[in-house]
Order: C-alpha cells, then sequence, then structure tokens
C-alpha cells in the first residue's frame, strides 16, 4: 500500500536532524500491488542451509 507524507517541521542542529511528519490520504493511488509469482530458494554460506525468498516479476 502507498504511504504519504507531509513535512510539518524540521530542525537541524549539528549532527542532529529531526523532521516532524503527518500522514496523509494522497489524492491518487501511488503504487500498484506486484504480484507474487512463486518462491526461489537462496543458499547461504553453510550448504546445509537453504531459505525461501520471493520471486517477483
Amino acid at each position: 500500500a502507498e504511504t504519504q507524507f507531509k513535512v510539518l517541521g524540521s530542525l537541524d542542529q549539528d549532527n542532529l536532524h529531526i523532521i516532524q511528519l503527518e500522514e496523509t490520504t494522497p489524492p491518487f493511488p501511488l503504487l500498484q500491488p506486484v504480484p507474487i509469482v512463486g518462491l526461489l530458494p537462496i543458499q547461504l554460506n553453510s550448504p546445509d542451509t537453504v531459505l525461501p525468498i520471493l520471486n517477483i516479476t
């Protein structure tokens, strides 16, 4: 889902940066959902460890 924010204020002091945000409703959809096709296995450092990842096309 999409999220849109409005900047209400900001503060910059040396290495501290603060931004105050308000979530707003977008006037139109910003993103279309991505279809999930299937799962692909991935292999980590150990040859015995295989985890599934999403294959998104």
